[in-house]
C-alpha cells in the first residue's frame, strides 16, 4: 500500500480515541498529513536512486507547575521574574511578548529576570515542550492580576468603580469619558500598595490535544557505495497560533538538522568499554554542507491550543520524525531497510550486496 494512503487510512481525528484511550478534542492528523504530502510533491516522478519516505509524530503539550513574580515599577516599566532559564529557544523573549500583549505595552518596556524558587514558588523546570505553556500561562495570569491593581489605582483617581473601567493602549477610561494614562494609573496604584504579584500556575491536563508533525524526506542513494544524501526534508506541523515566527521556525529547522545527524552520522562507539568517538573530530554532527533544502508547512487552527493565545508545542516536534522518514526514503530508493542508526554508507552497501546475492 502507498505509505501516504496507509497513514491516511489509519489516522484519527476529533472524537476518536487514541491508543491510550484519550478522546481527541483536537487532532489535525489528516489535514497535516495531506499538507505535507502536497508540499513535498509526494506523487511526483523520481529518477533512479531517489526515494521519498514519510513519517508522522503525535505529541501532547507539556504541562505541570510554574510560578512567576511580576512588578510594575514607578516609572511604568514591567519586570517579570521567572525561574525558567532560557536554554536557547528564546523562552524569555516569548514570556516578554506574552506580558506585553496582555498589558498592551511596548515589548522593550518588559524586562525578564532569571530568578530562582527563592524569588517565586514551586516550579517544574524546563523540558518536555512545556515552557511556553506553563510559564507562559503563569506570566499571562500575573499580567492580568497586575492589570487589576492598576485599574484599582485608576479608579481611585477617577472616583469610579474599577470594574467599570476599560483599558486600551496607554489609557484607562471611565463610563463618563474621563481617563488617565498608564503612568498615572501606575502612580495611583502605588499609593494603594506595591504593584507586584506572585502567582502560580498548575497546568491543566492537555490530554486529547494533539500536536502533529509530518515529515517527508527525499534522499539519493549511490548504489555502488551505499552513500546516502538527503536532498530535501518537508515538515508539516499542526501549530495553532504561532507566538514568535522566527523562534518557531528555528525550532523546526534545528530539530530537523538534529534529526539528520541522528539518522546518518551521530554514533557513540565503544571499544572494551571505552568511548572511541570522544570528541567532535570523530563524533560527527551535521555541518552546513550536510543540510538539505528545508520546506515548512504550518497547519493553523487557533481554537483549542492550551498555550497562551491558543498556541501549541513545537520543541520536540522537529527532531523526532526525521530519522524514520530518512530510513523509509532509503528503502524506497534502493529497496533495503536499515533498522539501526546511524544509516551509514557501509550498512547500506552491505544490505545492497546481500540483496543482490
Amino acid at each position: 500500500m502507498d505509505p501516504l494512503q496507509f497513514r491516511r487510512k489509519n489516522s484519527i481525528g476529533v472524537g476518536d480515541k487514541s491508543p491510550l484511550g484519550e478522546v481527541m478534542k483536537d487532532c489535525l492528523m489528516v489535514e497535516t498529513l495531506q499538507a505535507g504530502a502536497d508540499a513535498a510533491g509526494w506523487s511526483a516522478p523520481k529518477r533512479k536512486g531517489v526515494g521519498r519516505g514519510i513519517s508522522m509524530y503525535d505529541r501532547h503539550v507539556g504541562s505541570g507547575a510554574a510560578s512567576v513574580s511580576l512588578k510594575v515599577t514607578w516609572d511604568g516599566g514591567v519586570v517579570l521574574t521567572t525561574t525558567a532559564p532560557d536554554t536557547g529557544p528564546g523562552s524569555h523573549t516569548i514570556l516578554a511578548q506574552i506580558v506585553a500583549e496582555a498589558l498592551k505595552r511596548p515589548l522593550d518596556e518588559v524586562h525578564i529576570v532569571a530568578g530562582s524558587t527563592d524569588d517565586t514558588r514551586e516550579d517544574g523546570g524546563v523540558g518536555g515542550s512545556r515552557v511556553t505553556n506553563v510559564h507562559g500561562n503563569a506570566a499571562l495570569k500575573a499580567a492580568n492580576e497586575a492589570l487589576e491593581l492598576l485599574k484599582a489605582g485608576a479608579a481611585n483617581m477617577l472616583s469610579q468603580p474599577a470594574d467599570q473601567l476599560t483599558y486600551d493602549t496607554d489609557r484607562f477610561t471611565a463610563p463618563n469619558g474621563r481617563w488617565v494614562t498608564w503612568t498615572d494609573a501606575v502612580h495611583g496604584a502605588w499609593t494603594l500598595g506595591p504593584v507586584q504579584v506572585l502567582v502560580s500556575y498548575d497546568g491543566a491536563s492537555t490530554a486529547g490535544i494533539a500536536c502533529i508533525a509530518v515529515q517527508i524526506a527525499e534522499v539519493e542513494v549511490d548504489e555502488e557505495t551505499g552513500q546516502v544524501k538527503v536532498l530535501k526534508v518537508t515538515s508539516a506541523n499542526d501549530v495553532g497560533t504561532v507566538l514568535n515566527p522566527v523562534a518557531h521556525q528555528g525550532q523546526i529547522d534545528g530539530g530537523v538538522i538534529q534529526g539528520i545527524g541522528f539518522a546518518l552520522m551521530e554514533e557513540l562507539q565503544l571499544e572494551e568499554g571505552k568511548v572511541t568517538t570522544a570528541h567532535l573530530g570523530e563524533y560527527k554532527l551535521p555541518a552546513i554542507q550536510d543540510i538539505p533544502e528545508l520546506v515548512t508547512v504550518l497547519v493553523q487552527k487557533a481554537e483549542v491550543g492550551p498555550v497562551p493565545f491558543n498556541g501549541k508545542a513545537i520543541g520536540e516536534m522537529g527532531n523526532v520524525p526525521t530519522a524514520a522518514a530518512i530510513a523509509n526514503a532509503v528503502e524506497d530508493a534502493v529497496g533495503v531497510r536499515i533498522t539501526d542508526l546511524p544509516i551509514t554508507a557501509e550498512k547500506v552497501y552491505r544490505a545492497l550486496k546481500a540483496k543482490r546475492a
